[in-house]
């Protein structure tokens, strides 16, 4: 498996490329959204434990920054410390924003034929909030340690989904 790190034009990424990776043939993609703190590496490793031969993953870094001690850097999707329900929203909406755009840069360099979304802790609440009201468009969701926060807030775009 190879890593290739991205600087995308919203948020920084890592994708993960099979073994024998073939340019010509199309492969599912499965995006893997870390947790509150962490990074765009921290769930990479996860993909030679997944499947090593039939799919493509996307890593995309959290895009707010966050000091999480002893001089060290973490990333958010949103700020679940000190932000308001609607300055979360704001921020989830502006991460979902972002990673359509990473799906879009993906999608221009690579075969994908379909898009699950996965996430731990609060990249499983992000995971929530940008695939169940695509379902018509995403394979599905995995959401690991994590929770749907807001449910009244989705019933509106999940009316007409699969």
């Amino acid at each position: 498996m190879e890593l290739k790190q991205y600087v995308g034009a919203a948020l920084k990424y890592i994708v993960v490329e099979p073994d024998d990776y073939d340019p010509n043939r199309e492969y599912p993609l499965i995006v893997l959204l870390h947790g509150f703190g962490s990074h765009m590496g921290d769930l990479a490793s996860l993909a030679s434990n997944i499947d090593r031969h039939h799919y493509l993953y996307v890593c995309p870094n959290a895009p707010i920054s966050i000091d999480i001690g002893l001089g060290q850097v973490g990333y958010a999707w949103a700020d679940l410390i000190g932000g308001t329900k609607e300055e979360r929203n704001i921020q989830t909406s502006e991460a979902e924003t972002s990673l359509v755009t990473v799906l879009e840069e993906v999608r221009a360099d690579y075969r994908v034929s379909s898009v699950l979304v996965g996430g731990f802790s609060q990249g499983g609440m992000v995971t929530f909030d940008f695939v169940l009201p695509r379902a018509n468009e995403l394979t599905g969701a995995v959401a690991l340690s994590s929770r749907l926060e807001w449910p009244d807030s989705l019933a509106p775009s999940l009316s007409g989904s699969r």
